[in-house]
């Protein structure tokens, strides 16, 4: 079954920093790299890499970036004939890396860019029940509640991932199947600061299922069956850019290939810390033989445990 892909595609510039520069300050960086990204992208492709059919759709410009973008998702297998072509320029990150691999991020990203609910219906339509929908939060609203409400229609899973600030699209969790999130998106969209409560809230807003990334953490499953803790690997981290994207691709592909959630949500924790021990964003993801390898190794791991949500 193939994976609908609704997001961003972007091309990333990365400046390694001993500290994220703050206001006033003056930073000099010995030179920056330059990648794909852009959260739709690097969802699409971590997905393909997995071993999914996708399909993405996402708004680039008529420039050299945006051929470039085409022509990378032609090279992972994916069509590029679902993408946007506009007259704006293409969407750019630049992306401050510090020592310990954590990041600060700077979208820049052209007014009217994202996909419009006409776009968003036109494309899901090439879709049918027990397809599976995954799609970002930081969407224009009428964007995501066309998605939303058409993937429903259609009986497509439908996958959501949450920005860090409050959004508009609040309002349709009801409309969401599974949620994922980091910690500090749950406690803002759950309106708790402590997690578990967090989680019932949203729960009673009608998410059946929702997926807590706690970073070196790993993560947590929380559903009817209640919570259960995926441990990350131990990895010395060098740049967590993209892991998060990288995380829901793969456990996305997890799930359209039939895998209970807590095996596929430990086969996306497992390629997600590999991850982060190499730089870049796209250059960083694993490809399909390494993640078969990967795969293959977890399944001398033991079960995964019911576990309380960290800091509850």
């Amino acid at each position: 079954m193939p994976i609908a892909v609704l997001g961003n595609a972007a091309i990333d510039l990365l400046f390694e920093v001993e500290t994220v520069p703050r206001p006033g300050q003056s930073v000099a960086v010995p030179g920056k790299r330059r990648d794909f990204g852009g959260k739709g992208l690097n969802q699409a492709i971590a997905a393909r890499r997995a071993g999914a059919f996708v399909r993405l759709c996402a708004a680039i410009g008529e420039d050299a970036h945006g051929d470039a973008i085409m022509a990378r998702l032609a090279a992972e297998g994916i069509d590029p004939s679902s993408l946007l072509r506009r007259p704006q320029p293409t969407d750019e990150s630049l992306i401050f890396v510090t020592p310990g691999g954590e990041n600060a991020i700077l979208g820049v990203s052209p007014p009217d860019g994202a996909p419009d609910p006409d776009a968003v219906r036109r494309f899901l339509a090439g879709f049918r029940r027990g397809d599976l929908l995954l799609v970002g939060g930081n969407l224009p609203a009428a964007t995501l509640e066309a998605a939303l409400r058409a993937a429903r229609r259609l009986g497509i899973y439908r996958i959501l991932n949450p920005p860090p600030v409050a959004f508009a699209g609040e309002k349709l969790l009801s409309l969401v199947d599974m949620l994922v999130a980091n910690a500090a998106e749950l406690r803002l969209h759950g309106g708790e600061e402590e997690l578990d409560r967090a989680v019932s809230n949203l729960q009673a807003a009608g998410i059946r299922r929702l997926i807590v990334t706690l970073g070196a953490g790993g993560a947590v499953l929380c559903d009817e069956n209640g919570h259960i803790h995926l441990p990350a690997p131990r990895v010395e981290a060098v740049d967590t850019t993209g892991a998060g994207d990288l995380l829901l691709g793969v456990l996305a592909a997890g799930l359209d290939r039939g895998l209970p959630p807590p095996i596929a949500l430990r086969r996306a924790v497992a390629v997600a810390s590999f991850s982060v021990g190499r730089r870049g964003t796209l250059t960083s993801f694993p490809d399909h033989r390494e993640m078969e390898t990967l795969f293959a190794r977890l399944e001398e791991n033991e079960e995964p445990v019911v576990h309380p949500l960290p800091g509850s």
